[in-house]
């Protein structure tokens, strides 16, 4: 905590800066680890997708592990709660050095404790085992089929991270030049807002902390057209510290750090495009990451490994606003909700000869569906045909180039191509089958253990005007990694999903009618653990 105080001593004014230790302390239900972090495991089960969320409504993120100690702490709290639990790690291939954590701490080197064979392809998404010979270690998870419990972080509430804290706010001076609209983008991510003033304290404060390391530094101030001055932060507008207010200058306002045209500590009006350094702002506790990306930079300004990015937002070309001088490839691997495709367009692009933008439908495709050279306009999308895109910026020999990207969810235009399915047993899984109602249907084997690697797919059909009645018996399956998934028909196939499931559930739990005349029955395994799986009756719905 920084407290100033002020000493006058031979007519010269001296600002002290003090440091105070908070008290430190986690919510409720998490657990203490190390470095200010707390860890909570918990056992509803969910896709990736709605842990990261619900860790994200929590105030934190998946857990990122980056020791033996965290790795044994979070294996303790799963044991538990008997729960497989999700991690915040991400792999774009089968080489552990290329998975990424979510939090941005990098990748999974030098620590990891993967299982032998893995990272693999089942999925992108990485998960802790439980018990057995791999209690303890990461195996490679379906993102979107497998639900299963999950374990988030949060920061030490009173905690500012690697930011400065004074008076109950948090701190952090970034001194690459950036607009106000750049910077405040930025200030965002990391959980706040370019800094509001409200106090001769905290102007004084801000003064200290950016020093002589610049001539004039950004603040979230803005003139509106009313004429009226408003913080970015939607704060008060209570104090003034003006020097020169010449709207002439801009509608924008920067604090002075040399006796200039103001005195230091003094607010003068700016272009709001002018590029300054910036102070961001934020409340104790909410950011459960650390500030891991170069100082002032809005991207690591090398790609030594591929990027992930979930649900929507922006990212840029490496080390924006500056040019990228690397020879690697940058991979940024993109992913939506299950049922929505990836939708990208630039807002800022300026590409150089002989570099190129690649898109990928999913990231094991090697055939790009869309390459791009030069400029394209804003209003250009392009569109993925799955919910993960992949994208593969290379740099030309003589690069000068920039690029900032959203990407963003769409609803498919189009509906999934159907399977094909073939009787058993000429399909490899022997279990892609049609069935006319009344009928059963099991899982590939039973009643004794289903293969390893099935991708079982059951349509089911009964008379135009009747619905389907489909109740399973006991269901035994893998609970992390066998996935049973039921689809209703509402003029699609396999649209929409009525529910996914698995583990050891009694017979006549999992009970469902159709909409219409159909419906769809999908069973999926990885290659660890089998079991003898389900039986379910169809018959007319009464």
């Amino acid at each position: 905590m920084l407290l100033l105080s002020t000493v006058f001593a031979h007519g010269i004014t001296f600002l002290l800066a003090t440091i105070h230790v908070n008290a430190l302390t986690c919510p409720s239900g998490y657990t203490n680890g190390d470095n200010d972090i707390c860890y909570k495991v918990f056992s509803n089960h969910s896709s990736y997708f709605e842990a990261s969320a619900s860790c994200e409504s929590d105030g934190g993120r998946l857990v990122s592990i980056h020791n033996a100690f965290t790795n044994n702490l979070i294996q303790q709290l799963a044991q538990k709660e008997d729960v497989l639990v999700w991690l915040g790690l991400k792999c774009s291939d089968t080489v552990a050095k290329n998975c990424q954590w979510d939090d941005g701490q990098g990748p999974s080197y030098p620590y990891d404790a993967f299982y032998p064979g893995n990272p693999s392809v089942i999925g992108s998404c990485v998960l802790m085992m439980i018990g057995g010979q791999a209690d303890g270690k990461w195996i490679s998870g379906d993102c979107d089929n497998m639900q299963i419990g999950f374990a988030c972080q949060v920061t030490q509430q009173g905690s500012c991270a690697d930011f400065t804290e004074f008076g109950g706010q948090c701190y952090q001076v970034f001194d690459q030049p950036l607009s106000m609209a750049t910077a405040e983008s930025l200030c965002i991510e990391h959980c706040g807002h370019i800094s509001s003033i409200h106090s001769n304290d905290e102007n004084s404060m801000i003064s200290t902390l950016v020093g002589a390391q610049t001539n004039y530094v950004l603040t979230g101030l803005v003139r509106q057209n009313s004429g009226s001055y408003n913080w970015t932060d939607q704060t008060a507008f209570d104090y003034n510290n003006f020097g020169n207010n010449n709207t002439a200058f801009g509608q924008c306002v920067a604090m002075s750090m040399v006796n200039e045209l103001v005195n230091i500590g003094k607010w003068i009006t700016v272009s709001c495009g002018q590029e300054l350094p910036f102070v961001c702002k934020r409340e104790m506790g909410i950011c459960a990451e650390t500030t891991t990306l170069a100082i002032g930079t809005l991207a690591p300004s090398t790609c030594d490994a591929p990027q992930f990015f979930d649900g929507r937002g922006s990212f840029y070309s490496p080390g924006y606003p500056t040019s990228y001088q690397g020879t690697n490839p940058c991979i940024y691997i993109l992913t939506v909700a299950p049922d929505d495709l990836v939708q990208i367009h630039f807002i800022d692009i300026q590409l150089s000869n002989g570099s190129t933008l690649e898109f990928y439908n999913s990231f094991v495709d090697t055939v790009p569906f869309n390459t791009i050279t030069g400029d394209v306009p804003s209003s250009k999308y392009f569109t993925s045909s799955s919910n993960v895109m992949k994208m593969v910026y290379r740099a030309g020999k003589q690069a000068a180039d920039r690029w900032e990207a959203e990407f963003l969810p769409a609803i498919p235009i189009s509906t999934v191509p159907a399977v094909t399915i073939t009787p058993s047993p000429n399909n490899p899984s022997q279990c892609n089958q049609m069935f006319t109602i009344p009928t059963n249907i099991t899982s590939p084997g039973y009643p004794g253990n289903y293969p390893a690697l099935a991708q079982c797919h059951y349509e089911l059909s009964t008379t135009p005007g009747n619905r389907i009645l489909l109740t399973f018996g006991e269901i035994n399956t893998e609970q992390c990694c066998d996935i049973i998934s039921v689809y209703d028909y509402n003029e699609t196939p396999y649209n929409p999903l009525l529910d996914r499931f698995s583990g050891h559930i009694a017979a006549g739990e999992k009970v469902f009618t159709s909409t219409l005349n159909q419906m769809y029955v999908e069973f999926y395994t990885d290659s660890l653990v089998q079991d003898t799986g389900f039986t379910a009756s169809a018959v007319n719905a009464p």
